[in-house]
C-alpha cells in the first residue's frame, strides 16, 4: 500500500503487523483485515496532513498531536 510518500507493507508471522517507510508500525493483530484497516488509516491520515498549511500555528499543533498519538 502506498500514498506516494509512504509505503506500508504487511508483515506476516504468528501475528500480522503493518510497517511503514516512515517508521510507523501497527500493533500486532491476528486478522490481516484489521491490519489493512490500520494501514489504510495511517495512509489516509498522512494524505490529509500533506494538505495542511504548516505556516498556521494551530495546524502545527494538530500535526504534533497526531504524531504523538501514533508514536
Amino acid at each position: 500500500m502506498t500514498n506516494g510518500e509512504h509505503v506500508v507493507e504487511i508483515v506476516d508471522g504468528r501475528f500480522c503487523r503493518a510497517v511503514c517507510s516512515c517508521g510507523w508500525q501497527s500493533d500486532a493483530r491476528r486478522m490481516r483485515s484489521s491490519i489493512r484497516e490500520l494501514a489504510d488509516a495511517h495512509l489516509e491520515e498522512h494524505a490529509q496532513l500533506a494538505v495542511i498549511n504548516l505556516t498556521d500555528p494551530s495546524a502545527i499543533e494538530l500535526v504534533e498531536e497526531r504524531h504523538a498519538a501514533t508514536a
